[in-house]
C-alpha cells in the first residue's frame, strides 16, 4: 500500500510549495526594475511557457519517472526565485519567468498522475478526490501564511521573500524525494496520444448545443476571473496605495474567506439552486468589475474580494456542471482542453493589458473586465437558464 504514504508526502510537499512569500510584493519588486508594459509581458510569457512546455515535460515524466519530474519542478522554482532576486533588467527576468513556467509544467501533470496512480495501484481510485480536496485546503492555508508574512519579510529586506520562496521550494523538492513511484501508469505519454486526447477532449466539450454553451460559459467566466486572481488582484492593491504588509494581510484575509466561508456557502443547495448559481456569476462579476474605474482606498476592498470569490467559485461550481455534460471516458480530457483555452485567454488579456495599465491604471482594466462580462458571461447565462438541458 503506497497511496497512504504518497498522500502524506503530497500534502506536506504542496504545503511548502504554497509558501510563495513573494505574492503580496512581487508587483512593487518588478516595478523597481522594469516598466508596466514589460510586467504584463512577463506575466503572459510565464503562463505561455507553462502551456507550451506541458507536452515535452509530460513525455519526460513518463521516461524518467513522475517523482523526478516533481523534484525537478521544485528545483526550477527555486532557481527562478534566485534569478528574479539577482536580476536587474527585463532580459534576466524573462529567463527567470520561463524557468518558473517550466517548473509549473514539470510539477502539474506529473504530480497528479503520481498520486492518482498510487491510488489505482492500491485499488483505491474512489478515495483520490478526497485527498485532492484535503490537499486543496492545506495548500490554501499555506498561501495564507505566505501572503500574510510576505509583506513583513519585504519590510525587513526586499530580497527576503524571494530567498524564503527559494528555500521552501527546495524543502518541497526534498520531501518529494520520498514519494514511491507507482509500478503502474494510467497511460504512457506519447505525442500522438496527447494530440488525439486533446482533439477528443475538444470534441467532447462541444459535442452538443448544451455542452457547447456550458463550455463557453466556463471559458468566459474562468478566462476573466482567473486573469484577475493571478495578476490584476495583486496589482490593484498596489495601485490603491496599500502598504506592503497590509497587502499581505488583505490577500491572506480574502483567501481565508474563500477557504472557510465561500465553499460551504456556494454548496448550500437550498440557497443556491442551479439557476441561481448560473446567474450568480455574471451578477457578481458585473457588480465587482464594472465600477473598477471608481475604486478608491478601503471601500474598494469588498468589490475586489468579491471578484476573487467568483474566481474561486468557478472551481467549486462550474467544474461540477461541466463534468455533468461529459462522458466519463473523456471527462478529464475535456476539462483539460477547456483549461488550455482559458490559459490562452489569460495570455491574450495579460499581453494586451500592459499599455492600458501604463496609461489608465489597473482600475480601468477592472472596468474593461466588467464590460467583457456584460457581452459574454451575461448572455451565455441567459441562454443556459433558458436551456434546461444545460443546467439539469
Amino acid at each position: 500500500m503506497i497511496s497512504k504514504r504518497n498522500d502524506t508526502i503530497f500534502i506536506v510537499s504542496q504545503f511548502f510549495s504554497a509558501l510563495i512569500f513573494t505574492i503580496p510584493i512581487w508587483i512593487v519588486f518588478y516595478q523597481q526594475r522594469i516598466t508596466t508594459v514589460q510586467i504584463s509581458l512577463l506575466v503572459a510569457v510565464q503562463y505561455a511557457s507553462q502551456l507550451i512546455l506541458e507536452l515535452p515535460t509530460g513525455a519526460l515524466a513518463d521516461i524518467f519517472g513522475r517523482k523526478w519530474s516533481v523534484v525537478a519542478g521544485h528545483i526550477a522554482w527555486a532557481l527562478a526565485a534566485i534569478l528574479l532576486l539577482t536580476s536587474h533588467g527585463f532580459a534576466e527576468m524573462l529567463i527567470a519567468v520561463i524557468i518558473w513556467g517550466l517548473g509549473d509544467a514539470l510539477v502539474s501533470g506529473a504530480l497528479e498522475a503520481l498520486v492518482y496512480d498510487s491510488h489505482k495501484q492500491d485499488g483505491l481510485e474512489q478515495t483520490y478526490s478526497k485527498v485532492t480536496a484535503r490537499n486543496s485546503f492545506w495548500y490554501q492555508i499555506g498561501l495564507v501564511v505566505a501572503v500574510a508574512s510576505g509583506g513583513v519579510l519585504y519590510g525587513i529586506w526586499q530580497g527576503l521573500p524571494y530567498v524564503g520562496w527559494a528555500a521552501t521550494s527546495v524543502v518541497g523538492g526534498i520531501i518529494a524525494l520520498f514519494f514511491i513511484e507507482p509500478a503502474i501508469d494510467s497511460a504512457r505519454f506519447t505525442i500522438r496520444s496527447y494530440f488525439f486526447q486533446m482533439k477528443r477532449g475538444l470534441l467532447e466539450a462541444f459535442k452538443s448545443k448544451s455542452a457547447a454553451f456550458m463550455s463557453l460559459f466556463y471559458i468566459a467566466v474562468a478566462g476573466i476571473t482567473w486573469t484577475n486572481n493571478l495578476y490584476f488582484f495583486d496589482f490593484i492593491l498596489v495601485e490603491l496605495g496599500f502598504a506592503d504588509a497590509m497587502r499581505g494581510y488583505l490577500i491572506g484575509g480574502i483567501r481565508l474567506f474563500n477557504v472557510f466561508v465561500l465553499t460551504a456557502f456556494l454548496k448550500n443547495n437550498h440557497i443556491f439552486t442551479r439557476k441561481r448559481l448560473i446567474y450568480f456569476f455574471p451578477a457578481m462579476m458585473l457588480l465587482c468589475f464594472l465600477p473598477g474605474i471608481l475604486f478608491q482606498g478601503w471601500w474598494a476592498v469588498p468589490f475586489i474580494a468579491g471578484a476573487v470569490m467568483v474566481g474561486t467559485g468557478r472551481w467549486i461550481v462550474l467544474t461540477r456542471y461541466t463534468n455533468e455534460q461529459f462522458d466519463s471516458k473523456y471527462r478529464a480530457t475535456a476539462i483539460s482542453a477547456l483549461s488550455m483555452i482559458v490559459g490562452v485567454v489569460y495570455v491574450v488579456i495579460t499581453s494586451l493589458s500592459g499599455p492600458i495599465i501604463a496609461s489608465y491604471g489597473v482600475r480601468m482594466i477592472y472596468t474593461i473586465l466588467g464590460v467583457l462580462t456584460l457581452i459574454t458571461v451575461l448572455p451565455l447565462s441567459i441562454v443556459l437558464v433558458g436551456n434546461q438541458k444545460a443546467i439539469s
